[in-house]
């Protein structure tokens, strides 16, 4: 493995968000690989975050009985010069790397490094609407941010994420990133009111292509080494 890069200042952060596939195994074997992996990482000196699928959770969310494309993600914090591929990721899932431009939006979670997170994520990948240019969806999308506090109050944690490389071919455009401190808070008070509902339901249309959107329910852990 190459050896990390120091962590950066806050200045200088990079976020990267590696999307792992399941391979020839299952996604219980591809995680069982990539949590020492991450580990090692955050040993080394970056600061790690990983995230792997609860299938039981991502099902009662969604109402779809078909795992999601991703079975896990890890995200790097690191300075502009490193290079993901250069980390020696496991082989045993097919690996999606993001290089994104986060924006957090608020963040009230107490995780610290190492522990499991309590409760639950959400993330999707989304492209915005056709007939939308860049600077008219990422408007939207900023402007979206404002509601989030009011009709996801439940919520611990939000960051609006814009990709600024991603694979040959992907589609995406951003990742919201949402955090929930209960599974009963992402499933049962995902929505402050019904009237909240309404609310995303026509602000998120008038920006993102929903059909194409991918969402993941996941269990969360920061690897960060404290020396």
């Amino acid at each position: 493995m190459t050896t990390p890069t120091a962590k950066a200042t806050a200045e200088e952060t990079t976020k990267w968000l590696l999307a792992f596939a399941p391979g020839d195994g299952s996604s219980d074997e591809t995680i069982q690989q990539l949590r020492p992996w991450a580990h090692a990482l955050a040993l080394g000196g970056l600061d790690v975050e990983i995230e792997w699928l609860d299938a039981q959770a991502h099902r009662r969310f969604t109402g779809n009985t078909q795992d999601p494309p991703f079975c896990a993600f890890v995200t790097i914090y690191s300075d502009s010069a490193l290079a993901p591929s250069e980390l020696d990721p496991p082989t045993c899932a097919s690996l999606s790397t993001f290089r994104l431009n986060p924006q957090p939006v608020f963040d009230r979670i107490v995780c610290e490094p190492g522990q499991l997170t309590p409760g639950l994520k959400k993330t999707t990948l989304w492209r915005a609407r056709a007939d939308l240019d860049e600077s008219s969806w990422r408007a939207r999308y900023a402007a979206h941010a404002k509601l989030v506090p009011s009709v996801h109050a439940s919520a611990w944690r939000y960051c609006q994420n814009v990709i600024e490389s991603a694979p040959a071919g992907s589609a995406y455009q951003a990742i919201s990133e949402l955090w929930w401190p209960t599974e009963a808070d992402l499933i049962e008070r995902f929505y402050a009111s019904e009237e909240a509902r309404a609310l995303v339901a026509e602000d998120t249309q008038g920006f993102i292509d929903i059909p194409s959107a991918v969402q993941t329910v996941t269990r969360h852990q920061r690897s960060t080494v404290t020396k």
